[in-house]
């Protein structure tokens, strides 16, 4: 579910990115990658579709955590072709049916938190601890000119 993309060294990164306000859930989340070594990308919903679009291509983001209010803006990008690489929405709240049903009528698989949660729970998988330069989020900035500036933030 994480998309393998290099850093500005040349090193593999795995990236997941989360939409979605501060919650118990977003920091669940945000602990699992950094015990995992996985690098969290965050998109905010003030920077707007088009830099979300832009964000999810340049980090080639295959899953977005988010929650329900998102999955909209998600599967306009996906339909419209603006976001190839994105698969799997896990969303962290209740989805309206209607909407995972858009989802998955433009390609992309609707997991919920908990179910991913549960998986977790019953992987015999070993993870990987991360290096002190592993990358640990790429954060965006909003920018008064142009797309949005990702600062890469190691551990």
């Amino acid at each position: 579910m994480f998309s393998e993309v290099a850093d500005s060294d040349g090193k593999t990164i795995k990236t997941v990115a989360i939409s979605a306000k501060n919650c118990a859930d977003w920091m669940v989340f945000d602990v699992a990658c950094c015990i995992s070594d996985m690098t969290s990308v965050t998109l905010y919903d003030t920077l707007g579709k088009e830099a979300t679009g832009y964000i999810l291509n340049q980090c080639e983001i295959k899953s977005v955590f988010c929650e329900s209010n998102q999955i909209k803006e998600l599967v306009e990008l996906k339909k419209n072709r603006e976001v190839d690489h994105l698969e799997y929405l896990v969303c962290m709240d209740v989805a309206e049916i209607s909407d995972i049903k858009k989802a998955e009528d433009a390609g992309l698989h609707v997991l919920t938190f908990a179910n991913v949660e549960h998986a977790g729970l019953k992987s015999q998988t070993e993870l990987p601890s991360p290096k002190s330069d592993s990358v640990f989020t790429i954060c965006y900035t909003s920018e008064t000119t142009g797309f949005p500036k990702g600062a890469m933030i190691s551990h």
